[in-house]
């Protein structure tokens, strides 16, 4: 550690988006708030922005409580394509701080007992080498003191969600999710995480494969929302 931060004093780190010198101690600087999301401008049920609220719609995707710091736009879009599509996991870093702000300023009177996330199939762990959603979930739960269990299993290998149109997507992840033998979720209030909510299905299934397995209460936490679209429910 001692020697890192000397390497750091002698060759300091440049933030990509700003330009600026960061802080020693961090990854990232704070340009971040310049784009953060105010949590309560999302519909925390189909996670959209309020005034395009869709949950009276027939294709809304209900989730019981959700919040995202970010719109999967621009440096967003591209910092979250280089973690799952080009192996730079250190880019989840850069999401661990503005996540527990939005979930503690969505959800301030919430008390939750653990912090999972989204699995992916070994096949696909293995492919790619990690989950995304795995490393998002466990620096979250550092900065909330909250710990992180490993719970919820992909049991069956699907076509990946972003390159299905609606319908499909909705058929894609039916009954493809499980609880771990072993594990406890009852009674327990559960934060889920996950890197990107487009339709919101995944999460849907997650949550209410958890619910079933007796968890009193889930809520829904990603790195960045798309911004609303009809086109994404066509």
């Amino acid at each position: 550690m001692k020697l890192r931060r000397l390497y750091r004093i002698f060759f300091p780190k440049v933030c990509a988006t700003c330009g600026m010198i960061v802080p020693i101690e961090r990854d990232y600087c704070d340009c971040y708030k310049n784009t953060i999301l105010k949590a309560e401008c999302l519909c925390p049920h189909c996670g959209v922005r309020e005034e395009n609220c869709i949950c009276g719609e027939d294709y809304a995707v209900f989730l019981p409580h959700f919040t995202a710091p970010f719109y999967y736009d621009g440096l967003i879009k591209a910092k979250l394509h280089d973690l799952k599509f080009n192996g730079r996991k250190n880019e989840s870093r850069f999401f661990f701080a503005p996540m527990a702000k939005a979930f503690s300023s969505a959800f301030p009177d919430v008390s939750i007992d653990l912090i999972t996330f989204v699995p992916m199939t070994r096949s696909k762990a293995s492919e790619r080498g990690f989950n995304q959603s795995r490393l998002l979930a466990e620096g979250t739960a550092k900065l909330l003191s909250l710990p992180c269990a490993d719970i919820l299993e992909k049991t069956t290998e699907t076509e990946a969600q972003h390159s299905l149109d609606q319908k499909l997507r909705l058929k894609n992840l039916h009954n493809c999710f499980s609880v771990k033998s072993g594990s406890d979720t009852k009674g327990k209030t559960i934060l889920l995480v996950d890197d990107i909510k487009t339709t919101g299905k995944t999460l849907s299934e997650c949550a209410s494969t958890l619910l079933l397995s007796g968890a009193d209460d889930v809520y829904c936490l990603c790195a960045a929302a798309t911004y609303f679209s009809k086109d994404i429910f066509q």
